[in-house]
């Protein structure tokens, strides 16, 4: 029998919840990493193990707030910090403005925040992350800024390893392009795209152009001409498109500039910029089916275990789906007037290879409201499982009770499955 998994996200809300259609509706809701304790204004990531002091009105020159974090002592603990800029860079929320933070940060103004890290270039300068957008760049430290503290010990940068011109992340699973034409190459922001979904590299076809978080993962703040970390042989000192569109500002899109190690949303996509592509690593190394087969494992070893094979079934495909695919995201909201529909590109927040560009046919009488409302749309992403593969098999947007298939326009959706087998000597109590 074949099983249904619709995932559904509010892209006005950050949570979003997973149903699996087996005669009966289960609504499940992924909780944010991110936890917070209101009585302490401290907020806990449970991917990183970091937790940061989250109030308001805390401002102070780039000294001031180094000792300002170095002598707190709140929730019994004294091991506070001015956090590194990768630091900042990596609770920055680049689809969101003012503030561009991710959600669970209450209190965050739109402006600048010191972090720890010196300018290597002239040492009166620190670096600065802007939560109005996300951008970073340094300043003079004798301005006073806000102040954000965090505590746990900081992050080793993990291993990069080579072979032939790609490096990988052994902390991301990353595939990145490191060849003559990543330091040579320039082309505008389309050209940048479509490059990239045609590159093959070491018999792999599957490229893309990288989020403006995945290229600052790249960076090395500590170095410059170029800003990059060990590892990368092939880098020019000049800017880097990212994927990334503005926010608020459709127009423009993010690069990351490696002459310095800077994040700037003032790109225009006319202009000529280098690429390097990426390839999407999976999760910790592991394909989707050996993530499943690991999820297996681990279902089996919790109180109480799974009931059933179809319970099993159930609670490990929607945390496989969680990981590999995450919530759709809709961008390059577009009405074309003369063949009557929309159009927009569609990806997934963990799928991080997949992006394409879908149309939704609206009625005349409907587009004006539609269009004006995009921001309230509800993208629903419809997984189907037959026992050998998890399929995805719709994609679609809710408005006004309604709901609105979108067609792909350059890839056959019945193509789009990951291989999954779970095995049949599972015993249950």
């Amino acid at each position: 029998m074949i099983k249904k998994l619709l995932l559904i996200v509010t892209v006005a809300l950050t949570s979003f919840a997973y149903e699996i259609v087996v005669n009966e509706t289960i609504k499940l809701e992924k909780k944010s990493t991110l936890t917070r304790d209101d009585s302490s204004n401290i907020i806990t990531d449970s991917t990183t193990g970091m937790m940061w002091k989250d109030d308001y009105k805390v401002q102070k020159t780039w000294s001031e707030a180094k000792s300002y974090c170095e002598d707190l002592v709140m929730s019994g603990y004294e091991d506070w910090r001015l956090p590194a800029i990768n630091e900042l860079e990596s609770i920055a929320d680049y689809t969101m403005h003012k503030p561009a933070i991710k959600t669970g940060f209450d209190n965050v103004t739109s402006h600048i925040y010191w972090s720890s890290s010196t300018d290597v270039s002239n040492n009166n300068d620190a670096w600065y992350l802007l939560f109005e957008n996300g951008r970073s760049y340094t300043l003079d430290k004798s301005n006073s800024y806000n102040v954000k503290c965090v505590r746990t010990q900081q992050k080793k940068p993990s291993e990069i390893k080579r072979k032939g011109d790609i490096v990988t992340d052994s902390d991301t699973g990353i595939m990145w392009q490191d060849n003559s034409e990543t330091a040579s190459l320039q082309k505008d922001y389309n050209g940048a795209k479509k490059y990239c979904e045609n590159l093959a590299l070491d018999g792999k076809d599957d490229w893309y152009l990288p989020t403006v978080e995945q290229l600052l993962t790249i960076t090395d703040k500590e170095k410059i001409n170029p800003s990059v970390r060990k590892g990368f042989n092939s880098t020019a000192s000049e800017g880097y498109w990212s994927s990334s569109i503005h926010a608020s500002h459709q127009e423009r899109v993010w690069y990351v500039h490696f002459g310095y190690g800077f994040s700037s949303d003032y790109g225009s996509k006319e202009d000529n910029r280098h690429v390097r592509c990426a390839r999407a690593g999976n999760h910790n190394g592991l394909s989707f089916n050996s993530l499943v087969s690991k999820l297996v494992e681990e279902e089996m070893q919790t109180i109480p275990k799974p009931s059933t094979r179809k319970h099993l079934e159930d609670r490990v495909l929607r945390k496989a789906i969680e990981i590999t695919w995450g919530k759709p995201i809709l961008t390059n909201f577009e009405y074309n007037g003369r063949k009557g529909y929309f159009t927009a590109s569609l990806s997934f927040e963990g799928k991080l290879d997949f992006e394409q560009e879908i149309s939704i046919d609206v009625s005349k009488k409907e587009h004006i409201s539609f269009k004006r409302n995009f921001k309230t749309l509800k993208p629903e992403a419809v997984f189907e499982y037959d026992g050998s593969s998890v399929t995805l098999k719709d994609v679609r947007v809710l408005y006004e009770a309604k709901s609105y298939s979108m067609k792909f326009v350059n890839k056959k959706i019945e193509n789009i499955k990951e291989a999954v087998s779970i095995s049949n000597d599972i015993k249950f109590d």
